[in-house]
């Protein structure tokens, strides 16, 4: 939401994900989504639902389980 454009995306060039990441600068999706903190991770699959969240920080061990519950 905050990050700019840039700097997103090379936090998901850092992680190696490959998925579509949204830039929501005035919180519009993350509002209507129920995202009150920053930051905050929706994974959403193939079908369009939310199958897991999280708020705040994350290591590698987070993104790696959060990545999991995808499979």
């Amino acid at each position: 939401m905050a990050d700019s454009v840039a700097d997103g995306k090379a936090f998901v060039d850092r992680y190696g994900w490959t998925w579509p990441s949204i830039h929501d600068p005035l919180r519009e999706r993350a509002r209507h989504l129920g995202a009150d903190y920053q930051p905050h991770f929706i994974l959403v699959d193939a079908k369009g639902r939310i199958v897991a969240t999280h708020e705040g920080r994350g290591d590698d061990e987070t993104w790696s389980a959060l990545v999991a519950q995808l499979s």
